[in-house]
C-alpha cells in the first residue's frame, strides 16, 4: 500500500506543515507528499490511495477546486490539466485555423478520455475543514465530497465523521510547560493587529510564521491564557488545556470547533477575556481518539 498526501506545504506556516495526518500514521517510505497548491505537478499509481487533509481546503477559494480535481486519475487530471491551458488565440486573422484545431483537439480529448483506465485508488479527506472568508455559522458543502470514498472533517458538524487535525498525535502535547506568563498574544501572519488592538494587559506577542512546531508548542504552554487569531493557536492551545480566547474571527473555520473557544473583539475588556475564557481538559485524548478511530477506517480501505 502506498499513500499520496496531499495538503499545503507552506514552509512559513506551522500549521499548514503539521495538519498533514501520514505524518503520524505512516512511514515516510509508503507516503509521496504533494502540496495542494501544485497537486499535479507530480504523478502517481491509480492504485495509490490519495489522502487530502488537514487543513482548510474546504470552501477555500485558493484550493477548493484542487480538492475535486483528486477525484480522477492522475492521467485524467494531467489531460484536463493540458486542455484548460491550451492555445489562446492571439490574432483574428488565425480564427480558421485556430477554430479547426480546437475542433480537432476537443474530439481527440473525449476520445482519450473515454479509452482512460478507471481510477482504482480510494481517495479519503482526513482532517481537512471549512475556510470561507465569511464569519458566521452558515457554511455549504461542495456536492462532489460525497464521491470520496472516505471523509473525516475537523469541524464539528453532522454530515460526516468529526476528525480534528492530527497535530493532536504530535508528541509535543505530552510534555509538561513551565508557566512564565499569564497572557500570551499568538496571532496569524496575515492577520495581524495593532498593539492598540489588543488591551493595555501587557503580554508577548508571537505569529504562526516558521516551521518550528515544538517551539511553537512551548510558547503556548507557557501561559495560563492564549488570545489568538489563528486557527491552530485555538486548536494548540486547547489541547495544552489553555484558557483560550478566539479574537476577532476572520473566517467561519473558527465558528466549528469541538470544543470551543471564548469569543471576542477588540472592544472586549482583557481582564474580562482572562476570567471567563474556557478550558477543556478532555480534548486531547478526544482529537486523538478520532484520528485512531480514522486511521482503522483508512487501513481497512
Amino acid at each position: 500500500m502506498r499513500f499520496v498526501e496531499v495538503h499545503r506545504k507552506d514552509d512559513n506556516n506551522v500549521g499548514d506543515l503539521y495538519s498533514n495526518p501520514l505524518r503520524y500514521f505512516a512511514p515516510e517510505q509508503v507516503r509521496m507528499s504533494i502540496d495542494i497548491a501544485a497537486p499535479f505537478n507530480k504523478s502517481w499509481s491509480d492504485d495509490d490511495i490519495v489522502i487530502a487533509g488537514g487543513g482548510g481546503l474546504i470552501g477555500n477559494e485558493h484550493f477548493g477546486d484542487y480538492l475535486e480535481d483528486l477525484l480522477k486519475s492522475p492521467d485524467l487530471a494531467s489531460l484536463n490539466n493540458m486542455w484548460n491551458n491550451r492555445w489562446v488565440l492571439g490574432h483574428s486573422v488565425n480564427t480558421k485555423v485556430y477554430n479547426v484545431f480546437h475542433e480537432k483537439m476537443t474530439a481527440l480529448i473525449r476520445e482519450a478520455e473515454e479509452a482512460l483506465v478507471k481510477n482504482k485508488g480510494a481517495k479519503v479527506i482526513w482532517g481537512a475543514g471549512i475556510n470561507e472568508r465569511s464569519t458566521g455559522m452558515s457554511y455549504k458543502l461542495p456536492k462532489w465530497i460525497k464521491k470520496y470514498d472516505l471523509v473525516g472533517i475537523r469541524d464539528d458538524i453532522s454530515e460526516f465523521d468529526w476528525v480534528p487535525c492530527a497535530s493532536c498525535m504530535h508528541p509535543a502535547f505530552d510534555q509538561k510547560y513551565k508557566v512564565t506568563n499569564e497572557v500570551v498574544f499568538f496571532e496569524h501572519k496575515k492577520q495581524l493587529l495593532k498593539p492598540t488592538q489588543i488591551g493595555k494587559v501587557p503580554m508577548p506577542r508571537f505569529a504562526n510564521s516558521g516551521s518550528n512546531f515544538e517551539q511553537i508548542i512551548q510558547i503556548l504552554g507557557s501561559a495560563n491564557t492564549v488570545i489568538t487569531n489563528s486557527y491552530h493557536g485555538v486548536y494548540w492551545a486547547t489541547l495544552l488545556g489553555k484558557k483560550v480566547v478566539c479574537m476577532e474571527p476572520w473566517s467561519n473555520k473558527f465558528q466549528f470547533f469541538k470544543h470551543a473557544p471564548l469569543f471576542a473583539t477588540t472592544k472586549d475588556r482583557t481582564e474580562s477575556l482572562i476570567k471567563n475564557a474556557p478550558t477543556h481538559p478532555t480534548a486531547l485524548q478526544d482529537c486523538r481518539d478520532a484520528n485512531q478511530i480514522f486511521w482503522r477506517k483508512v487501513s481497512a480501505l
